[in-house]
């Protein structure tokens, strides 16, 4: 996986010093991730989208899985920070990101909530599934409404990823309905 595009938006929070949104291989965007900045512990991060279960716990939405590519991430994210470089975009990478691995819960019947890993660098949790008549919808893990557009954490920008996820969904919960 490639980062092929960045958008940053700058803040003046006593830790929230960014938010910005990343491209891997133009075809999977993760939308609404921070950069935090604590002055007083020498600490900066960068976070990505996440909620909290009943419990009040943490629960990712996105995120790297392996050290080397949250590295990557890092590198890249705070080196257009450090310049105040609002935008990043490289053009000329054309595959896609690839499902290597879903893990699936059935919640109800015909309902799964899935965790879709791509390229074995990231996943993408919480996402909800519905089997109907041998046919399968999902939708993307949690959205908002910005000036009353409906806004997505995580976007599937090409039409051949999504019919991929779709293909792997509908195998994998399938499956798991038996």
């Amino acid at each position: 996986m490639e980062i092929t595009k960045t958008k940053i938006r700058y803040l003046d929070g006593p830790r929230l010093k960014a938010v910005f949104s990343i491209t891997f291989n133009n075809s999977l965007t993760i939308n609404d991730c921070c950069i935090i900045i604590d002055e007083e512990k020498n600490m900066k991060f960068v976070a990505f989208p996440f909620t909290k279960d009943k419990n009040g716990e943490i629960v990712d939405l996105a995120h790297p899985i392996n050290k080397d590519f949250k590295e990557t991430i890092n590198q890249k994210i705070f080196e257009l920070y450090d310049n105040r470089q609002e935008e990043f975009v490289k053009n000329d990478v054309c595959e896609i990101c690839n499902v290597t691995n879903c893990k699936i819960q059935k919640i109800e019947e015909g309902v799964f909530e899935v965790r879709l890993i791509f390229d074995d660098m990231f996943a993408i949790n919480k996402l909800i599934c519905k089997l109907q008549n041998n046919s399968l919808s999902f939708r993307h893990p949690y959205s908002k409404v910005v000036d009353e557009q409906r806004y997505y954490l995580v976007n599937f920008e090409k039409q051949i990823l999504i019919q991929d996820i779709t293909m792997w969904l509908a195998k994998c919960c399938m499956n798991h309905q038996e």
